[in-house]
């Protein structure tokens, strides 16, 4: 018998049941959100995800200096064409290390740091010899610049360029290279 203002049975158990499929939904979505932000926060801790403020310059191996890497661009102001170039990161050093030395320093570092190397080889610009590595871990790249000779210039037998960033901008940085050559 049903009492006024009483609800059918069937309307209550239409009700627990609607609670329990909101409930089960509920519980999906905060289970994939949290699955979803642990493998997040590991590829980002592991250094597959890059985050321009806290992606780490490397510095070279041995006596070294900082140079301001304005003055470069300033030096080779095709530089200045470059996309992206605001969103990486990069610093410029000069070190007394050979370029081989500083070449097989890097090369172990970004190996050991699960890096693969991508990209290797030697450009000329204005009659200098510029060695240059790509390398890519995820979605971070990192790119190191070798000049040899650089001691008139800079007072230092190797200048340094390490860049660091997003893949993603360096695509477009190598499209824009290959187009200049």
């Amino acid at each position: 018998m049903n009492c006024e203002g009483e609800k059918p049975d069937y309307h209550k158990k239409f009700e627990i049941t609607n609670k329990r499929k909101k409930v089960k939904i509920v519980v999906a979505i905060i289970v994939i959100l949290s699955i979803v932000g642990a493998i997040g926060s590991l590829a980002y801790s592991a250094g597959f995800i890059p985050v321009k403020d806290f992606l780490d310059v490397k510095e070279p191996p041995g006596s070294y200096v900082e140079l301001n890497a304005e003055d470069f661009i300033e030096e080779y102001p095709e530089i200045n064409d470059m996309p992206n170039l605001d969103k990486i990161k990069y610093k410029a050093y000069g070190a007394d290390e050979s370029v081989e030395s500083i070449a097989k320093y890097y090369k172990e570092k970004m190996e050991k740091d699960g890096y693969n190397l991508l990209r290797e080889g030697t450009a000329y610009l204005d009659g200098k010899n510029f060695q240059y590595y790509g390398f890519l871990k995820g979605l971070t790249a990192v790119g190191v610049l070798l000049v040899s000779g650089a001691d008139q210039e800079i007072g230092h037998n190797t200048m340094v360029v390490y860049t660091t960033g997003s893949a993603l901008d360096y695509k477009e940085i190598l499209d824009w290279y290959q187009n200049q050559t």
